[in-house]
């Protein structure tokens, strides 16, 4: 029996992962000001989607200095309420949609106040395993470090772990019993606490939150990684990792995790362990999505026992596929794009051709509405867009995968956007544009405009913020949002 397994009972029933060292800090009384507001407001996306109120940013911008007035004023009497956000669903898979939460542009605005203070500080609590939604961090330094560990470790056991539903099930009082333990100060607690509890609405139907935050909000990737921080990262420091033999890392994006180790029984120990402490914190391991990941190559001299054939031998992470060919050396490890990555930027694009002939028909059917319709792109429109997208996405993934996968991703989006082009009326010009566009020889040059637009891809290990889109938060490595 490892020491892991001896001290499962240690890992599973041993309070909430508390940190004396983590949980000294505690904010000072500092509230929102008025600067925080009038900066939090050029944080706003002008092409963000509205909240239940309808008011865009555009229209909340005309009289910026009186909303931020009444803000201010309200806040710090008491008597200012965040709105209920609402509804958006957004496509995850086949059979599976997301609700995204949708604030009103007043609610973001106060939320990107709070980011202002509570970020800086509760940069220094977080350990550097994690990865996501923070500063000088991002995917392509967390799927680096796995790179490296394989290469160090020459190979590894790899716990790859989906946890249900997560930002729809982080419990209220989970969250806040953590935020008063941090420390931070009753006038920030009040706020998030009147945000988790804002509720719901779908048209006119509102409903009440239990459980949750809101994928969608400025604030809710901060608050995620506050509850991860200590239901994970400190336990798996301070509990798991003094209990092993070989050694074994942790790389969390998010609520997207690994969990690296030399020795399979230590493997197949956390994992059980792991599912139990999220347990205690009302957070579920989503079996069909969690598996063991026998990173090891083919190599001849590792034993048989470790060469279990009904494990996989490649991770898919954040848009990357890792994996080990036979040698000794780092340049066995082989990073590619991800065939998951390549099937959701192609579903995305399928889904947006049927957008466009819904446009396009609506468009046709009612002329004398157009001035309310969103009128579809013509060819040109579409080319621009389709290079924007294509350049982000290659560019993404030039960070570490090769030309192999930037050649398999070009060839499966090929025929959707060809059929995209040929709904739009697409003259031969436009044709012959595309297939130059998405021709091998054009890689770099798509890559190099990408880089330029500097969209995500100026910094990678940049600001969280970069990566915020409209009114969602987009997940780098996913294909850029069409």
């Amino acid at each position: 029996m490892t020491k892991l397994a001896m001290n499962t009972m240690s890992v599973t029933r041993r309070g909430r992962g508390r940190s004396r060292a983590s949980f000294e800090n505690t904010t000072t009384e500092n509230i929102i000001t008025m600067e925080d507001l009038q900066q939090a407001v050029h944080r706003i996306n002008r092409e963000a989607k509205p909240g239940i109120d309808g008011v865009t940013a555009k229209d909340y911008l005309k009289d910026a200095n009186q909303n931020l007035r009444r803000v201010f004023r309200d806040i710090h009497s008491g008597h200012w309420r965040p709105r209920p956000v609402r509804k958006a669903p957004i496509y995850k898979g086949p059979g599976e949609k997301r609700i995204l939460g949708i604030p009103c542009i007043e609610d973001k605005v106060v939320q990107w106040a709070m980011v202002f203070h509570l970020e800086p500080w509760m940069e220094g609590i977080f350990l550097p395993c994690s990865f996501g939604f923070r500063p000088h961090v991002g995917t392509i330094d967390a799927c680096k470090r796995i790179r490296d560990n394989l290469a160090t470790w020459q190979g590894a056991w790899i716990i790859d772990a989906d946890i249900r539903k997560f930002f729809d099930s982080i419990p209220h009082g989970v969250l806040m019993s953590i935020l008063k333990r941090m420390g931070l100060s009753k006038f920030y607690r009040r706020l998030i606490f009147q945000f988790l509890k804002a509720g719901t609405q779908d048209g006119r139907q509102w409903e009440a939150t239990t459980k949750g935050t809101p994928q969608g909000g400025v604030i809710s990737p901060l608050l995620a990684n506050v509850v991860l921080h200590v239901a994970l990262d400190t336990w798996f420091y301070e509990t798991v990792l003094p209990g092993l033999t070989g050694r074994a890392d942790l790389i969390r994006y998010a609520d997207d995790y690994v969990a690296m180790f030399e020795d399979e029984a230590e493997a197949r120990t956390f994992l059980q362990a792991v599912t139990a402490r999220l347990n205690e914190f009302g957070l579920d391991i989503h079996p069909e999505k969690t598996r063991i990941v026998n990173c090891h190559g083919t190599s001849t001299d590792m034993p048989s026992s470790d060469m279990a054939t009904a494990e996989p031998t490649a991770l898919n992470f954040l848009g990357f596929t890792l994996s080990m060919a036979p040698g000794q050396d780092s340049s066995s490890i082989q990073v590619t794009t991800s065939p998951i990555s390549i099937s959701r930027s192609v579903g995305k694009w399928r889904r947006y051709m049927e957008k466009w002939q819904f446009l396009s028909d609506q468009w046709q059917a009612h002329p004398d509405r157009r001035g309310e319709l969103e009128e579809p792109l013509d060819a040109n429109g579409l080319l621009d867009k389709i290079q924007k997208s294509v350049g982000g996405f290659l560019a993404y993934q030039s960070h570490l995968s090769d030309l192999d996968g930037h050649l398999h991703y070009l060839e499966a989006v090929r025929p959707v956007l060809e059929a995209l082009m040929r709904r739009a009326q697409a003259t031969n010009t436009h044709l012959t544009r595309l297939k130059m566009m998405l021709s091998p020889g054009n890689i770099q040059t798509l890559i190099d405009e990408a880089r330029q637009r500097g969209r995500y891809f100026k910094s990678l290990s940049g600001d969280w913020r970069t990566y915020l889109h409209g009114y969602q938060v987009v997940r780098p490595g996913m294909g850029e949002a069409v």
